[in-house]
C-alpha cells in the first residue's frame, strides 16, 4: 500500500483545518487511517511533504509510526500537498518503484528511464 499526503482521520484533518471548538465531534468518523493501519497486512510506503500545507507532516509519521512491518517513510524536504511528486524528483521515482518491485516480489526496475511531466505547463 502507498500513501501520499495522507491524513490521520477525516475529522482530525477537519479539526485542524476549521478549528471551531466541537466541530470534530458533530462529523463522522470518516477514513480512520490511524485506527485501520493497525491491521495491515501489506508492505506500507508512507511519502509526505516537509512543507505540506494541507495534511501536516506530523500526520504522515503518526501514520508511519502506527503500521506494522514492513514499512518505509519517503520524506520529501520542502514538498507541498500537489507537488511531492516533482519536488521529489528521482528520489521519488527510485524509491516508489523499488518499494513496488520488492512488494510484488519482482526482479529489481530496470533501466528504463521514467519521467514526471509537469502537467502545469
Amino acid at each position: 500500500m502507498v500513501v501520499e499526503s495522507t491524513f490521520t482521520s477525516g475529522r482530525e484533518l477537519a479539526a485542524q483545518l476549521y478549528p471551531i471548538p466541537g466541530l470534530a465531534r458533530l462529523l463522522p468518523n470518516l477514513y480512520p487511517s490511524l485506527e485501520r493501519l493497525g491491521h495491515l497486512r501489506a508492505p506500507l510506503l508512507v511519502i509526505h511533504g516537509t512543507e505540506d500545507e494541507v495534511v501536516p507532516f506530523a500526520d504522515g509519521e503518526r501514520l508511519f509510526a502506527a503500521a506494522p512491518q514492513p514499512k518505509t517513510f519517503l520524506r520529501i524536504p520542502g514538498g507541498h500537498h500537489n507537488d511531492i511528486a516533482l519536488v521529489g524528483g528521482r528520489s521519488y521515482v527510485e524509491t516508489l518503484a523499488t518499494f513496488v518491485a520488492h512488494s510484488c516480489r519482482l526482479a529489481s526496475p530496470s533501466d528504463e528511464r521514467l519521467e514526471i511531466e509537469d502537467e502545469r505547463s
